[in-house]
């Protein structure tokens, strides 16, 4: 019961949020004014920063981990023994097969 009235709780507290930043401040919205304090704060760009930093290391580290995996295996593999190469097929037994078409043709016949 506790749960149902967190998610309540919760409902209630986001509908009152969205009502309050819809109030209208020397021409714009609370959720305006917020937004664009958002974008202007130095703590965005901060944040902006990091992430581009992110993005350059993962860039970097994958191609860095391509670059390692194609030397270290590039030349130990034959080319008829490349994954793309071979001819690989899967059967199922024979027996099998039949015995599972006779227990089908047994459930049929009840």
């Amino acid at each position: 019961m506790g749960e149902v009235a967190f998610v309540l709780k919760s409902l209630v507290a986001a509908v009152l949020l969205v009502a309050v930043l819809q109030v209208k401040v020397s021409g714009n919205t609370l959720e305006r004014h917020t937004e664009t304090w958002l974008q202007t704060s130095s703590v965005s760009n901060y944040i902006q920063k990091v992430a581009s930093g992110a993005v350059l290391l993962v860039q970097n580290s994958s191609k860095a981990a391509t670059q390692l995996i194609s030397k270290t295996f590039n030349g130990n593999v034959s080319p008829e023994n490349r994954a793309s190469k071979l001819n690989i097929e899967f059967k199922r037994n024979q027996k099998e097969i039949e015995r599972q078409n006779k227990r089908a043709m047994s459930d049929d016949s009840l």
